[in-house]
């Protein structure tokens, strides 16, 4: 599903909004995956844990945002980490940002569910390849600065494109993410340019035909003026 840019003024209150440099990446995108779903339920507290990790597979080209629910308390504190990793080929690190739970705004009702939390955006550069590869993001804590009062919230759904979450390491069966992730629709001009002069090179005889037929019309109609002033 392609959104348009209007739809994208929620998404750009978030802190995190503000990490993507271009409007393109705001403007238009598929919603890829949509997983806040079922009955979300808290996962333990970082503090508590040292890390979440989610693998999915994407399944559009441009993936370039990760939406996290976060579950906070009014005594947050420190600081935890996001880490998007390509996975298919070899772990390889794509992101890590800084999540500042000081900084996140004040809890609020998540959509139509009877939880409340905070929609924290994680913006990147589009990954260009990335329809029906696989990747895994993971929330860890920082262990210089602990965290304290913040989790995220988890569901018992499945999802075709979701593999159980790991906690500290260890897979836990049924147990999935609830997050949204979104690809930046990529245009591609050189297909679309390429496309439309073969269309209009199949109907030439057409387009040739109706603008003789406009310009025969167009012609008689100042004559017409013409011999009118006259």
């Amino acid at each position: 599903m392609i959104a348009p840019a209007f739809l994208l003024a929620w998404g750009v209150a978030s802190p995190a909004a503000a990490q993507t440099a271009g409007i393109m990446e705001r403007t238009f995108f598929y919603n890829d995956i949509y997983h806040f779903v079922g009955h979300p339920y808290k996962s333990p507290a970082f503090g508590e844990i040292k890390t979440i990790t989610q693998p999915f597979t994407a399944q559009c080209s441009g993936l370039n945002r990760i939406v996290v629910p976060f579950y906070v308390s009014g005594a947050r504190r420190g600081h935890l980490k996001f880490n998007l990793y390509r996975s298919g080929r070899g772990k390889t690190l794509l992101v890590s940002q800084d999540i500042d739970l000081e900084k996140l705004p004040p809890p609020a009702p998540i959509g139509t569910h009877a939880v409340q939390g905070v929609l924290h955006h994680f913006w990147f550069s589009p990954q260009a390849d990335s329809k029906n590869e696989s990747y895994q993001w993971e929330i860890v804590e920082n262990s210089e600065r602990e965290a304290l009062g913040a989790g995220i919230y988890l569901t018992r759904t499945p999802n075709p494109q979701l593999q159980p979450i790991l906690v500290d390491g260890i897979a836990q069966p049924g147990r999935y993410a609830a997050f949204y992730s979104y690809c930046r629709y990529l245009f591609g001009w050189d297909e679309i340019f390429g496309i439309t002069a073969k269309r209009l090179w199949r109907e030439k005889f057409f387009i040739g035909f109706y603008l003789v037929l406009i310009g025969g019309l167009g012609g008689g109609v100042m004559r017409m003026r013409e011999e009118g002033r006259r």
